[in-house]
């Protein structure tokens, strides 16, 4: 990570991430938020390892499924399978194993849980 400011670093890795929702393309890459970010493929994974303490996938799905938890409450009638491709995930199983590491449960339980309180 020799020649690169870590702050600099991570606030345009989350300027890029949340304000231009790229979470939401489903085939989105390393190599292509590298790209965005103007950096190697190897410095943002060697950045995600070391302060982030998580993978490429896992950072990026951690958003998907935040989005996810949105969307299961502003739209009641979307079935879940909607809500996964609508939040940028391209598998059902990679989804329910996305949203029960970021909320604990299933997408169901979510929603069912939250419209009951």
């Amino acid at each position: 990570m020799k020649g690169i400011d870590i702050a600099e670093l991570k606030s345009s890795l989350y300027t890029v991430v949340k304000s231009q929702k790229i979470y939401l393309e489903s085939t989105l890459s390393q190599k292509d938020l590298a790209d965005k970010l103007e950096i190697s493929s190897h410095q943002l994974s060697e950045y995600f390892t070391r302060y982030e303490k998580k993978s490429f996938r896992s950072f990026i799905n951690q958003f998907r499924a935040r989005h996810a938890c949105q969307l299961l409450l502003e739209n009641p009638e979307k079935d879940v399978l909607s809500v996964a491709y609508a939040s940028g995930f391209q598998s059902k199983s990679v989804f329910q194993k996305a949203f029960r590491e970021e909320t604990g449960g299933s997408p169901s339980a979510y929603r069912a849980n939250q419209i009951n309180h």
